[in-house]
């Protein structure tokens, strides 16, 4: 929601003055407009389920609109339903997603992170991924709805396995390559190294292979053309927002409140 008008010497104040001062905060209070953007759960992106570390994404959103006259509520949803419900209008803006994602959605010029998409294998396996051509013979786990366009040329000439990315995702998938149901996983780096430090008897197991990609993430909006002017109001307090935030390096700040790289 808006920050509030700072108040200046109330003390001083004559009573009209108060008077007139509280109904202005009044009426500014009551037009925070709600906005609603779509999300996946994506520790530490977007963590719904930790109140007190909701996720680096989710806390530069939160900065974003913090003095603007929009009150954000953020819905994490499984991807491929929190992208159909951008491009309906459903929800005004979806959070997080690379282009390549969601190429109908509208993007702005400013991105809000990055993402690389890295490969993990067990500490007994010789394997690293060099080139693309590299995962032909392996076995792929990959997150369902996200997979790196520079692997497409690859993805049936490799044996890719695919699910649907929750909360429990990595737990799973780090399951099966323990077990050699798989012999490789695709994923982000900082959802991987969050988990491990969650469990960091696993950093003896799991050995990072290599990353093949890195995209930038944005707050991407709706194209439904009933919410264009919308769109175009929310955006442009979106990239003024964010330059401020940028200037102070406020993400910085997150990442290393996330103890990430």
């Amino acid at each position: 929601m808006g920050t509030l008008p700072k108040i200046n010497g109330i003390k001083n104040a004559k009573p009209k003055a108060i008077l007139s001062l509280f109904l202005l905060l009044f009426v500014y209070n009551i037009q925070a407009e709600s906005i609603h953007f779509s999300t996946l759960d994506w520790c530490p992106f977007v963590c719904p389920q930790n109140k007190e570390k909701p996720g680096f994404l989710v806390e530069y959103m939160q900065a974003i609109f913090k003095n603007t006259p929009y009150d954000i509520t953020i819905t994490a949803y499984p991807w491929s339903r929190a992208i159909k419900y951008t491009e309906s209008g459903e929800t005004l803006a979806l959070l997080g997603p690379a282009k390549e994602e969601a190429p109908n959605l509208i993007f702005p010029k400013l991105e809000i992170g990055q993402q690389r998409f890295c490969f993990f294998t067990r500490t007994d396996d010789p394997w690293m991924f060099g080139k693309p051509k590299s995962v032909v013979g392996r076995t792929v786990m990959a997150p369902q709805d996200a997979f790196p366009a520079a692997l497409n040329e690859y993805r049936d000439k490799a044996q890719f396995k695919f699910r649907p990315y929750n909360n429990e995702y990595v737990r799973l998938v780090l399951d099966m390559l323990r077990v050699k149901r798989v012999d490789t996983l695709l994923l982000t780096y900082n959802s991987m190294m969050n988990y491990l430090s969650i469990k960091p008897r696993l950093r003896q197991e799991i050995k990072y292979a290599n990353c093949i990609s890195k995209q930038n993430l944005y707050l991407a909006f709706t194209p439904n053309v009933k919410k264009q002017a919308k769109v175009r109001e929310v955006m442009a307090v979106f990239e003024r927002e964010i330059i401020v935030l940028r200037k102070n390096n406020y993400l910085q700040t997150l990442l290393v409140k996330y103890q990430l790289d």
